[in-house]
């Protein structure tokens, strides 16, 4: 069923009209795009149609009054009768919206029920007014922490798109911690100097090929991290959720840190084996999503819980849109690849598709170039890409920091010389920390 703004309008007010008869006069309003809150993450509900979401064939609607949330409705298709799992479901969405609407709405346009959103009990009341709804909140109490929970799990096991967001939320904070001004050099990634690596098209082009595992091989320097950023933000969707780890940082059980960021945050116990089946019920439910887990990193001292779960979650996802991309130094892949002392492969050496990460080619040099002279006002003289130091991202993310601000009329600029001299080879050198 598609639903255009004008039907869904004429459809909203039949109900309304059946239901609140004096919504005019108490100007309730309605919210297609609303927020329902998982502890510290805030989830975005925006209304579609139920075609892009068949398993539900229902539209989510907050109902407002002065700015202050009374009813979440429920809206399904008419041909369709109400049913427990929709009651259950709505009721679960109301719960977490913050804050919480005292009423939830079910309504197939001619079959509508009201619930206590407080205590989950069918209301027996056919219509509603503003006196009975500030009634209702006035005798409300709090959500105990185990209903919380019970909400949080039937949604998470019933909407993947709501279990992805999250995981999507929590690599953006881990990536956050990252990110720093350009002069901070501390922080491996800065936004306003991200240079486009084309190995991304390349890793792209694995996936889509049915590769589980890509492993990108780099030096010291070459921009690892940056495009493992790179790659969450072309790729991040409702559908695609990917979850960042950086394997110096936490080594213990990826999923026991998935719990515990759940725990923390929603303030409710989370095992690990929820957290499992959470993903495992995302992947069913949600065919064309992909589940992306980025690996940086990546190396052969790696605790035996987190190596047994990497292997754990290729061998689960076999065939599934279940990805693996992690970056490592060359030492570290020739450990991870094969048995010790042996030359047999391990099964990450058997699965992965290798891209090697050097310095900037010819074309990414060009584009860096351009991207200095565009935002900075500073260039590299021609013949600079003769100079190995330019080539490498982080060198000149340094040049930047040095030469930025130098002028500052429109039309003049800083050109940085094709050979460095021996004071700006000193600066690169004593920046190589």
């Amino acid at each position: 069923m598609k639903i255009n703004e004008a039907t869904l309008e004429a459809r909203l007010d039949r109900t309304l009209t059946t239901v609140f008869p004096t919504f005019r006069e108490v100007k309730v309003e309605h919210q297609k795009s609303f927020s329902i809150k998982f502890g510290h993450h805030n989830v975005d509900v925006d209304l579609k149609a139920p075609s892009t979401n068949p398993s539900r064939a229902i539209l989510d609607i907050l109902l407002t009054i002065g700015g202050k949330n009374i009813i979440l409705l429920e809206l399904k298709k008419e041909s369709l009768a109400l049913t427990d799992d929709d009651v259950s479901q709505g009721i679960s969405y109301a719960r977490l919206v913050h804050p919480m609407p005292p009423l939830t709405l079910i309504s197939n346009g001619t079959d509508n029920q009201f619930y206590n959103t407080y205590t989950k009990e069918k209301i027996e009341a056919t219509s509603v007014d503003l006196d009975f709804v500030q009634r209702l909140t006035d005798n409300s109490f709090h959500l105990a922490t185990k209903d919380f929970k019970e909400a949080v799990n039937l949604l998470l096991n019933r909407e993947p798109e709501l279990f992805s967001k999250i995981i999507n939320q929590i690599t953006e904070t881990k990536f956050q911690r990252l990110i720093g001004d350009i002069d901070d050099f501390k922080k491996p990634i800065c936004n306003d100097f991200i240079i486009e690596r084309q190995n991304i098209d390349k890793v792209i082009s694995f996936f889509s090929g049915g590769a589980s595992l890509v492993g990108i091989i780099g030096s010291a320097f070459t921009g690892k991290t940056n495009l493992l950023y790179q790659f969450f933000l072309k790729v991040k969707s409702e559908k695609n959720f990917l979850l960042y780890l950086d394997c110096n940082d936490h080594n213990y059980s990826i999923f026991q840190q998935l719990a515990n960021h759940f725990t923390q945050n929603a303030k409710i116990s989370i095992t690990k084996d929820k957290i499992r089946e959470w993903l495992i019920n995302s992947l069913t439910d949600l065919p064309e999503g992909r589940f992306y887990l980025l690996l940086d990193n990546f190396n052969s001292d790696i605790p035996e819980a987190i190596k047994s779960e990497i292997i754990e979650l290729i061998d689960i996802f076999k065939g599934v849109n279940h990805h693996t991309l992690y970056t490592l130094d060359e030492f570290n892949y020739e450990r991870v690849a094969y048995v010790e002392n042996r030359q047999y492969k391990t099964i990450i050496g058997e699965q992965s598709k290798l891209i090697q990460l050097d310095e900037l080619s010819d074309d990414e040099y060009n584009a860096a170039n351009r991207f200095l002279f565009d935002k900075y006002r500073i260039t590299i003289e021609h013949g600079g890409h003769y100079t190995p130091e330019y080539r490498e991202p982080r060198i000149l993310r340094h040049l930047v920091s040095i030469y930025r601000g130098e002028e500052e009329d429109e039309g003049k600029f800083s050109k940085i010389d094709a050979v460095p001299n021996f004071n700006l080879l000193n600066a690169i050198s004593a920046n190589k920390t």
